[in-house]
């Protein structure tokens, strides 16, 4: 309890197989309240991508052009989905946290996650109108860095593809199928872009359900 006021914890859950051996909330937190995964959401679009490439919805070495022409001329438009998936893409997409003029900090802008004095005021709004505005730096190609943009052009590529929505992909292939005990959420923008990246909510039973489905 001490460790968990010190850093904030809000609940934690420990798992032996199918056996819970402990189970605790702290602050506002409950057994039946979803709270933010932030990037574990990658993790579940992975898990909708490869349920996708199992069936034949997508084909990991076709481009993400080929899914989504509006991001043909982004920094993305080359990429096989295989390379996106591994953000080991084209695209020059930078994520440095204390640095606000990143692409990552921009993306916060025109999504409207925030809206600081660094946003600018005439910047796209929108992941719909965000993502191909972004330039490719074929020096980055091939080489792994971390860039929570391209989980959220996989997401839109799942939608392109199948021409369902983010949230229902997740519903029918991972959250229905591993029984999960409530309903998750996800973030989307005043343009309906589904925060792919990190904006899922789930309650700590059913993301220990996706530990285990794992």
């Amino acid at each position: 309890d001490a460790l968990a006021e010190e850093f904030y914890v809000d609940g934690i859950l420990l798992l032996n197989g199918n056996d819970v051996l402990f189970e605790k909330y702290y602050g506002h937190g409950s057994e039946s309240k979803p709270h933010l995964m932030n990037s574990i959401s990658k993790s579940v679009v992975g898990l909708v991508a490869g349920k996708l490439v199992g069936d034949g919805s997508i084909d990991l070495d076709k481009t993400v052009a080929h899914y989504v022409p509006a991001l043909a001329d982004s920094g993305w438009g080359p990429d096989t989905l295989r390379s996106v998936l591994d953000m080991r893409d084209g695209s020059d997409y930078s994520e440095i946290y204390p640095d606000f003029t990143t692409t990552f900090r921009l993306q916060d802008c025109a999504i409207g996650w925030t809206d600081a004095d660094y946003c600018p005021e005439d910047g796209p709004k929108g992941g719909y109108a965000f993502f191909p505005t972004i330039p490719r730096n074929e020096e980055k190609a091939g080489k792994f860095s971390y860039r929570s943009g391209s989980t959220d052009v996989m997401g839109w590529v799942l939608e392109a593809a199948t021409g369902q929505p983010l949230a229902e992909l997740i519903s029918r292939h991972v959250w229905k199928p591993m029984g999960a005990e409530f309903d998750a959420n996800i973030t989307v923008d005043s343009s309906g872009f589904p925060l792919a990246d990190h904006g899922v909510s789930a309650t700590l039973r059913d993301l220990a359900r996706m530990g285990l489905l794992i």
